[in-house]
């Protein structure tokens, strides 16, 4: 940002296309000098919106500003568009891909001046804030609540929102609250090798999870050094050992963890379970069903006009529970050695195939307001 000494700047802008001086801006927010030139720029803004109230205000400030660069005007340096690296907008840039990397969050960190996030909705905005450590509320992490951290969640789309939804029932009925898993398997044919690491608010809904539970971001330990270094008492569950078909292994399982109340965060591992089958077992299915966790709602539209990858896949590659993770590529068995679905190798042993479900997979791939100032980062242009 061109610091107020630099007088030749009236009005400095994020960008919302590129780094090019001719890019369309965003006018989330600016930096602005009170001059005559400016005054102008907002006065004619104004008549032009007041002429049709109906048209989007940051297409009318962008039509205004190009007439007043062509006029000679507002043109650079006089109006400024900043480095869309330094000055983020995250429907600019894929921040799924980096929503679980500690080293990559940190880059960024380190990079920007501020993150501005647009294209991102409702409770998913703060969960994204607080994930990148953007939330300074001293007092939100000195004392730490006593959490339930659900991890090894894998899956499709309703696979995974059934282990998130029965997860955030663990939470809520235990008196903890819920951590947003730093991601999760996602499986789809899509993806290359069937499946790919996501950031669970691109498949669960932020805003019914919030509706049910109280909730911290998965970097929530993390962030919480900054203000408290004290250690906290950790205890890993694993469901798979206490959790079957029948209806009261629920009951077993929130038993096992009230065994642990002095324990400040409880991890629940999924690794295991047999998370196709959730929405199927008697008692199970009605707790799942009645938590409510939606699939993402405006995930297709982050993706539209951002550059996340989306994908929203129902069905798919089913994957052993006993088997390793992440599953390893399958090799073809030869012709003549198989029968059906079974792999039967030459001592006569057979093994379960991995198969697709029947039809096509219903799926759908798609590509890709308020700013956060990031702390101790006071980094120029």
């Amino acid at each position: 940002m061109h610091p107020l000494e630099q007088g030749a700047w009236h009005i400095q802008f994020q960008s919302d296309r590129h780094n090019g001086q001719n890019s369309e801006v965003n006018i989330g927010w600016y930096w602005v000098r009170p001059t005559p030139i400016i005054r102008e720029y907002f006065l004619r803004s104004q008549r032009a919106w007041l002429a049709n109230t109906t048209e989007w205000d940051q297409r009318i400030m962008n039509d205004v500003r190009h007439s007043m660069i062509e006029q000679g005007a507002l043109a650079f340096p006089a109006s400024v568009v900043l480095n869309l690296d330094s000055y983020r907008a995250t429907m600019r840039y894929d921040w799924g891909s980096i929503y679980g990397n500690e080293t990559a969050i940190d880059a960024m960190n380190n990079q920007s001046v501020i993150v501005h996030y647009t294209e991102v909705f409702g409770i998913a905005k703060l969960v994204l804030a607080k994930q990148f450590g953007h939330w300074v509320t001293k007092d939100y992490y000195i004392d730490c609540p006593k959490i339930l951290r659900p991890v090894g969640i894998y899956g499709n789309t309703n696979e995974t929102l059934n282990q998130i939804a029965l997860a955030v029932h663990l939470a809520k009925v235990t008196g903890r609250k819920f951590m947003w898993p730093n991601s999760v398997n996602h499986t789809c044919p899509q993806y290359k090798g069937g499946w790919k690491e996501s950031a669970p608010i691109l498949i669960a809904d932020a805003d019914s999870l919030a509706n049910v539970t109280d909730w911290v971001e998965g970097t929530y330990l993390r962030n919480r050094n900054r203000f408290q270094n004290d250690k906290v008492r950790q205890k890993m569950i694993h469901a798979a050992s206490t959790f079957d078909f029948h209806s009261h292994s629920v009951d077993k399982l929130v038993k096992e963890i009230m065994e642990h109340k002095d324990v400040d965060i409880v991890s629940v591992d999924f690794e295991g379970v047999n998370a196709w089958k959730l929405d199927e077992w008697d008692g199970v299915a009605e707790i799942v069903q009645g938590v409510g966790i939606k699939a993402c709602e405006r995930c297709s539209e982050m993706a539209e006009y951002g550059r996340v990858e989306y994908i929203e896949c129902f069905t798919g590659v089913e994957y052993e529970p006993w088997a390793p993770w992440p599953p390893k590529e399958e090799v073809a068995a030869p012709e003549e050695v198989t029968s059906g679905d079974k792999i039967v190798s030459e001592d006569g042993s057979q093994d379960e195939g991995v198969s697709l479900e029947d039809g096509q997979p219903d799926q759908m791939l798609h590509w890709g307001q308020g700013h956060v100032e990031i702390p101790g980062n006071n980094g120029e242009e």
